[in-house]
């Protein structure tokens, strides 16, 4: 009882008749502990057993009877085939727990992931929401323009520097004294028809 504390058992082989404690007995003690329930047990006898006996050594966890004396060949077979049976589930354990490991892992990955995720869709959010506000306040700011130069009178132009040709509004097309629908004109002719006194300016 103290070895399977300490060290792990492919099988164990016990004697039925010893004294202090048969076979049967320790066989339940190690029956009743979690560890040890399914280490596999074979009785040892010196003598016929009838089937009342022998149902109390299956009952009590044996897996086997071996009958004195023994053939120390069949003993080394029978204990091979559990030392392999044991080598297997071992190696299925650790198999297991590698797969568990790996299991976990992946799980934390995708928990990174999902984080990271959720921390970006918050980012775009906020983002969104920043490029929402500057295009309102833009807008707003260029409906304030719009308004002020229709009260002024006051018309826009653009220039462009390339192809040296200037864009304008309906405004600024009957302040320069351009025919009614004129959207663009040279920037030679836009020079040409400004007043002398703002030829440099220009």
């Amino acid at each position: 009882l103290l070895a399977l504390l300490q060290h792990d058992f492919a099988a164990i082989v016990l004697d039925i008749r010893m004294p202090g404690m048969d076979g049967l007995e320790l066989a339940r003690l190690i029956k009743g502990r979690r560890r040890t329930r399914h280490v596999p047990i074979l009785f040892l006898t010196a003598h016929l057993m009838d089937d009342k006996d022998v149902l109390a050594g299956y009952q009590a966890g044996a897996v086997d009877y071996l009958t004195k004396p023994l053939d120390p060949e069949i003993l080394r077979t029978k204990i091979n085939i559990f030392a392999d049976l044991h080598r297997v589930s071992q190696a299925l354990s650790e198999t297991n727990q590698q797969l568990q490991k790996e299991v976990i892992e992946r799980q934390q990955v995708e928990q990174k992931l999902l984080e990271a995720n959720q921390q970006l869709e918050s980012r775009v959010e906020a983002r969104t929401q920043e490029l929402v506000q500057a295009h309102a306040v833009l807008a707003a700011s260029e409906e304030r323009l719009r308004i002020a130069l229709d009260a002024g009178r006051m018309g826009t132009w653009e220039l462009d520097s390339l192809l040296r040709l200037c864009h304008i509004e309906e405004v600024q097309c009957s302040l320069l004294g351009l025919p009614p629908g004129t959207r663009s004109l040279a920037l030679d002719t836009l020079l040409s028809i400004t007043h002398p006194e703002d030829d440099e300016l220009v």
